[in-house]
């Protein structure tokens, strides 16, 4: 007779000895009809329909245990877990992630170093599937690991399952967490109201715009007295203008957005420019020059000035103005973390004298006292462990709480850890302090780059930095999961796996899973007859699904590509081509290749996806740049 629980045990030592066969087999769940792939750390099961969703725990990028230990070496981090104990937790988190509970516990009596314990422990409690936790079981976690990243959620759920007779679970301690996302992105949310009556006025206006019915909203904004101030109203009419360009209504966009700039002073940048783009559309030549110029001298983000700027030059250059074109090129070229920065740089022949951090040069102290703290511990105890979420979560908590510590040992922690969520973070942390750091701001893991196999690193990387900040864990409010933002529906319609909903849904946050997934619809888009490779239709593609493109091809009426993008209808995409296009050339700076589409773009052509990682090698150590 088989034992079924030592089996699964022996298969569970095998994966995480060849760490090889996860990737093989994640590309082979395809092809299975009657198993659910279930990836964990460094693991494969196949599990029958009855446990579908039984290791929907995060699972972690693969990076074998002597790779994580030559490079915490040589970044002179003290290793916290024997090699012995290192793989012991690697396989204690894959047979929990599987529901294996007793072979677990048989391993986490072998422990020498029970450091993460803690985490092993909230796994299980935690557990969506195999394992309904208690009050006692939630209370007992609190009173010994209420230092941990995951005591709120604990906390909560004991609350919930607490008794009559029950006294109070121990609170979680009180710990400050690392913010940020990254770049400056100007915000699009209008903050308008102060009253409940104001916030119902301008929530009517809002609905009647996403609706489409622009005249309306018109007809509600100025049809009767309201208590908005000029500058509420301003935005309210910004806001139904883009809805009129958006519908082809080029001439009411402009009379709208026109008024809506010139009523208030400073004004708004963002209002401006659609001024000018409706300006443009309708030949109102000098109409156009001057709402980019407001624009770009009206406060506002980088991204809004760099704009105005940009076009401001085109319409000099067109005209024969050819020093303030080149004036207006300068002044956009000075935000070259923006689209428009990049084009001005590309159009004026500047070249990007941008430093970038070697990872393999990284060195830490060892000797600081911040490496001694429990949280660093734990979070190098759980990159040996291959646990890469819960080491981000550990460390966003020590850059939270360390604010005497120099953020740039932080981020040499971070890096030396290979912790990209926690770099954009603190690269907005310090750009905010007046300090840009690249490298920080546009970080480039040694796991997702192992994992850019099918589309270009710089690609894949600048889509996981527009869409989840490397946050592995992150969540849409439409229910898209992970790096690259898979909905579950795509995920069910790539794999045939239709279990991959609800509580199912979360394997999609599994990083190489999600990261297969997101390259397949990104191939698949460039593939598609209607997009042939062409980059702006993909990334829309991408964002918003090939129909979409099609008819916004066949419907806006653009004699360029770059006003193609700025007449996108939808904002979530329109700003999700934009962001993709700016990361991508600072990624291609970042791994020394050039920038074919940054070029197309500039001379007005459509810009094709070529692949270019052929032009050096794919280990981001080794694309060095420099200061």
């Amino acid at each position: 007779m088989i034992d079924m629980r030592s089996s699964q045990h022996a298969r569970a030592r095998n994966q995480l000895r060849y760490p090889y066969l996860l990737r093989s087999a994640v590309r082979h769940m395809v092809a299975v009809s009657r198993f659910t792939a279930v990836v964990v750390a460094g693991t494969i099961g196949l599990v029958g329909s009855a446990h579908a969703a039984a290791a929907i725990e995060q699972g972690k990028p693969v990076k074998p245990l002597a790779q994580v230990t030559e490079e915490l070496r040589r970044a002179g981090v003290p290793l916290v877990l024997s090699s012995g104990d290192a793989e012991r937790y690697r396989l204690i988190f894959a047979l929990q992630d599987q529901g294996d509970w007793v072979a677990a516990e048989a391993e986490i009596a072998g422990l020498r170093n029970r450091i993460l314990l803690g985490h092993v422990r909230y796994q299980k409690l935690m557990h969506p599937t195999e394992y309904r936790s208690s009050f006692a079981d939630l209370a007992g976690w609190l009173e010994s690991f209420a230092d941990h990243p995951g005591a709120r959620l604990i906390h909560r759920l004991a609350l919930r399952r607490q008794g009559p007779d029950d006294a109070p679970p121990p609170r979680p301690a009180s710990m400050k967490r690392l913010g940020g996302y990254g770049p400056d992105w100007p915000s699009h949310a209008l903050k308008i109201g102060d009253t409940s009556s104001q916030r119902k006025f301008v929530q009517d206006i809002i609905r009647l715009v996403t609706r489409g019915q622009y005249d309306r909203a018109v007809s509600r904004l100025h049809g009767g007295p309201n208590d908005l101030s000029p500058e509420d109203v301003a935005q309210l009419e910004g806001r139904i203008a883009i809805g009129y360009y958006a519908d082809g209504d080029y001439w009411r966009a402009f009379t709208l957005a026109a008024a809506a700039s010139t009523s208030v002073e400073p004004g708004f940048s963002w209002i401006h420019l659609r001024a000018g783009l409706a300006a443009l559309q309708l030949d109102l030549t000098y109409s156009a020059l001057e709402h980019f110029g407001q624009a770009a001298v009206t406060p506002g983000s980088t991204w809004e000035t760099a704009s105005g700027a940009y076009w401001a030059a085109r319409i000099h250059a067109r005209l024969g103005h050819d020093g303030d074109a080149e004036g207006m090129l300068r002044t956009a070229a000075e935000y070259p973390l923006t689209l428009y920065g990049q084009l001005a740089l590309e159009e004026l022949g500047l070249p990007e004298r941008n430093s970038w951090i070697d990872r393999k040069a990284v060195k830490v102290d060892p000797d600081s006292a911040m490496l001694a703290s429990p949280a660093a511990q734990r979070a190098v105890a759980l990159v040996q462990a291959g646990r890469i979420y819960e080491a981000d979560a550990e460390f966003r908590r020590l850059a939270g709480e360390n604010r005497d510590t120099a953020d740039s040992e932080l981020l040499a922690f971070a890096m030396a850890l290979d912790l990209p969520g926690v770099q954009i973070r603190l690269g907005s942390r310090l750009l905010r302090s007046g300090t840009l750091n690249l490298s920080a701001l546009y970080p480039a893991s040694g796991w997702l780059g192992s994992a850019a196999t099918e589309i270009d690193q710089a690609l894949v990387h600048a889509i996981v930095h527009k869409e989840s900040g490397f946050h592995i864990r992150a969540k849409s409010s439409r229910g898209a999961r992970g790096l690259m933002q898979v909905l579950p529906r795509i995920g069910r319609k790539l794999t045939g796996d239709r279990r991959i909903r609800g509580p199912g849904a979360d394997f999609l946050y599994d990083p190489v899973f999600n990261l297969d997934l997101g390259q397949r619809v990104l191939g698949d888009a460039l593939k598609h007859p209607e997009i042939r490779r062409d980059l702006i239709g993909a990334l829309v593609a991408y964002n918003a699904g090939a129909r979409h493109w099609v008819a916004w091809k066949e419907r806006i009426d653009a004699d360029h590509p770059l006003l193609f993008i700025e007449s996108i209808p939808l904002l979530e995409t329109r700003w999700f081509v934009k962001r993709v296009l700016a990361s991508l050339w600072m990624y291609r700076d970042r791994f020394r290749q050039h920038k074919p589409a940054r070029t197309a773009l500039s001379h007005g052509k459509w810009p094709q996806y070529v692949p270019l990682d052929s032009e050096a090698g794919k280990d981001d150590t080794v694309f060095y740049v420099g200061s």
